[in-house]
């Protein structure tokens, strides 16, 4: 009775400093904490696994690296056994360099998915009592749990982020982060820049080829953007065939520069009965602090001077369209 109360008071411990913790990093310090706690081990690192990647190093302790210790990124970890369900101990020999250490990992299952290895470190023979198994296996089928959830948490907020059909961040999104960016150009003095971007005849192409084609040439046109885009930039979907970019700590000169390049970028996509359809853009910049102080007023001046482009744009055209047609006639 006594030993059914102990297991009793280990889950609800454990529960509580699970609940509400949703940070992958947050998890892996807790179980690695109680996992070094239940085997004594001084010496002992998380892992946080996912189908087709390479496991990653969330939390580690006990590891002296200004003293030539082992790194944990380092550790080589056990191949999981056919059938494992989780829970069980698994021993393995670490590097030559572990000081004859060897390692125990503990594999943490949810639905047949590994998705977390705890692993410690210490000295051999490893012993472990019935009762440390035990709360081993409780600890992996609470962690297991745990971390499941925290990742369906990480991809809803990663989906609520993203605009469905190209991938990019999205509108709400994108004006998070150009009020962070807004503030630090406050802070440090430093011109901001955003532009709106819409697909030239992109109306046309949707009524004369369909939705899909229509689709498939805003994909591209996103994919476009965000190869052309430097590593500090924001690239995001607007809304319908329109773009909104971020330039955080360039000028008016400095986001043209980009989209120049890009508007030459020769880009197409499949269109049937037409074979390639070639796209092309059009934009409007404006910058903080000489074209406005708030998100909105920069936006709407953006969409002015949009506007104003495709304006001349098709005055442009039309001034062509004439000339060819004044030959023809002569």
């Amino acid at each position: 009775a006594h030993e059914r109360v102990d297991e009793l008071e280990f889950d609800s411990g454990l529960a509580s400093r699970l609940s509400g913790e949703l940070r992958g990093e947050g998890l892996a310090e807790i179980l690695l904490g109680a996992f070094l706690e239940m085997t004594q081990f001084f010496k002992g690192a998380a892992y946080m696994c996912d189908e087709g990647s390479r496991p990653q190093l969330l939390a580690a302790r006990g590891f002296e690296w200004e003293n030539g210790d082992l790194s944990p990124a380092h550790l080589p970890l056990p191949a999981l056994p056919a059938g494992a369900s989780g829970g069980e101990v698994i021993t393995h020999t670490a590097p030559a360099n572990a000081s004859g250490e060897v390692m125990a990992c503990v594999p943490l299952i949810h639905s047949g998915h590994l998705r977390m290895w705890l692993c410690g470190l210490g000295q051999p023979p490893l012993v472990f009592p019935d009762r440390v198994r035990r709360r081993i296996r409780r600890l992996a089928t609470h962690g297991a749990s745990a971390v499941e959830a925290a990742r369906l948490h990480e991809k809803v907020k990663d989906l609520a982020a993203k605009d469905s059909l190209t991938g990019l961040p999205n509108r709400r999104t994108f004006f998070e982060r150009m009020a962070s960016e807004l503030a630090r150009s406050h802070r440090l003095g430093r011109p901001l820049s955003v532009a709106l971007v819409d697909l030239n005849g992109f109306k046309a192409i949707n009524d004369t080829y369909g939705h899909s084609t229509g689709d498939a040439a805003l994909i591209r046109a996103a994919q476009l953007l965000a190869q052309g885009m430097r590593a500090s930039d924001v690239v995001a979907r607007f809304g319908g065939d329109e773009f909104v970019l971020l330039f955080p700590e360039t000028t008016t000169a400095g986001a043209q520069r980009v989209l120049r390049r890009l508007g030459t970028m020769k880009t197409a996509v499949s269109a049937e009965r037409s074979g390639e359809l070639r796209l092309t853009i059009a934009w409007g910049v404006a910058t903080w602090p000489t074209d406005g102080p708030s998100p909105e007023q920069l936006l709407r001046t953006a969409d002015r001077r949009l506007y104003e482009m495709k304006k001349r744009r098709q005055n442009g055209k039309r001034v062509r369209t004439a000339r060819v047609a004044k030959r023809q006639i002569a």
